[in-house]
């Protein structure tokens, strides 16, 4: 399955079918910020959990 687009339903569905960290680790990987499901749409505001999940290389 391939998600496109970014924005509330698409992490809901990611959250449906495959649990809310791993929504929250796409909505951080694709930096989705303005009005996210999730607070955690920039690095700055995720968990160290979440932004390793998200592949940390990716923000260092």
């Amino acid at each position: 399955m391939v998600l496109l687009g970014a924005g509330a339903r698409q992490a809901d569905l990611a959250a449906a079918i495959a649990g809310d960290d791993t929504a929250k680790a796409l909505q951080l990987g694709i930096e989705y910020d303005p009005r996210p499901p999730f607070d955690c749409g920039s690095p700055d505001k995720a968990p160290p959990e979440l932004v390793e999940l998200a592949g940390g290389a990716l923000f260092s």
